[in-house]
């Protein structure tokens, strides 16, 4: 019982800064690893995934994602799930790590639930079941919206215009995490609402709604571009 309790203790503990980014990494890892890793090392390719060699970059240019020919040109065309799923794991936990510095939470059983539930979603499991072949692009989108955010948000007039170029990016490789972007800025205002400090609310929200102008302005240049 004594055991029990302290683990509980510890659990329900909060923890710094550093310890709780290490503890949302290495949790979504793991949870990402069990929840995914047999998709990854076996042959059971569905819908988009069927897709071996990555070269349809008329029709990703098409529908607003002109980035996403860059970064496979990094990555590689061929379409290898345990490679696609490690960077995507990886750009995940990246993304975790921010989303719990952003919304302060500091419990470790809430630390380790953000990394679990996020590696185990609908969405990231549906990713990985049917388009294998984009869940690293999916995450690395995920990741500079968030990072966006944290941009935006930190004093320094310069931040508004890092976020914009990274949710610039973001929506270049994949315009759906635009909305995780706003949620974090609702959700920031909340929370500082919550705890009484209505300025600081203002700021983000005022700080937020410029870089998502600055950016969704940027992509749009960006795309007509493409054209």
């Amino acid at each position: 019982m004594n055991a029990s309790h302290r683990a509980l203790s510890v659990l329900m503990s909060p923890c710094s800064g550093f310890a709780r980014m290490r503890i949302v990494f290495f949790a979504t890892i793991i949870f990402a690893l069990c929840a995914h890793l047999f998709c990854w090392t076996n042959s059971m390719f569905s819908h988009d995934s069927l897709m071996i060699i990555q070269n349809d970059w008329e029709h990703q240019i098409a529908i607003g994602r002109p980035f996403q020919q860059f970064y496979v040109a990094l990555r590689g065309s061929v379409a290898a799930p345990w490679l696609i799923g490690m960077l995507g794991t990886v750009f995940l936990a990246a993304a975790c790590m921010l989303i719990v510095v952003l919304l302060k939470i500091r419990t470790r059983a809430l630390v380790i639930l953000t990394g679990a539930v996020l590696a185990t979603c609908t969405t990231v499991t549906l990713i990985n079941a049917t388009y294998i072949d984009w869940f690293d692009i999916f995450m690395l989108a995920l990741l500079l919206s968030c990072a966006g955010i944290y941009a935006c948000t930190r004093e320094s007039t310069a931040g508004i215009f890092i976020g914009a170029l990274l949710l610039c990016v973001s929506m270049g490789l994949y315009q759906a995490y635009l909305q995780v972007a706003v949620a974090l800025v609702l959700m920031m205002c909340a929370i500082t609402l919550a705890c009484g400090n209505a300025s600081d609310a203002r700021r983000i929200g005022l700080r937020g709604l410029l870089t998502f102008l600055l950016g969704g302005a940027l992509y749009v240049l960006v795309q007509l571009g493409s054209q």
